[in-house]
């Protein structure tokens, strides 16, 4: 529990401070749309650079009709989950490779 909120502060924290330093280069360069777009381009990269993604990747295995078949995929664990699910659809089997693709989820 004590794992959950400190990821939860540190999330909570990094987005407010990408959303302060973008407001603020946005209201500085406000002259022109062009100068506002570019800065939010130019913001918008910082903030993927800055984005903590936080989860742990598990190897999961797929059952079709009750069966479990020999295939495994990476899937993120949530740890905030109640119970572990998997949803995707255009799921497409590698018989040869016994690995999965999904497509959409």
């Amino acid at each position: 529990m004590y794992y959950t909120w400190c990821l939860a502060i540190l999330l909570i924290f990094n987005t407010t401070t990408a959303f302060a330093e973008f407001q603020e280069n946005v209201s500085s360069s406000i002259s022109s749309q062009e100068n506002v777009l570019a800065v939010a381009s130019a913001a918008t990269e910082s903030t993927k650079k800055n984005k903590l993604i936080a989860g742990y990747v598990e190897t999961a295995s797929i059952s079709i009709c009750g069966q479990m078949l020999p295939i495994e995929v990476d899937a993120k664990l949530d740890t905030g989950a109640d119970s572990t699910s998997f949803h995707a659809t255009d799921i497409v089997i590698n018989k040869k490779k016994k690995k999965s693709n999904l497509h959409q989820f």
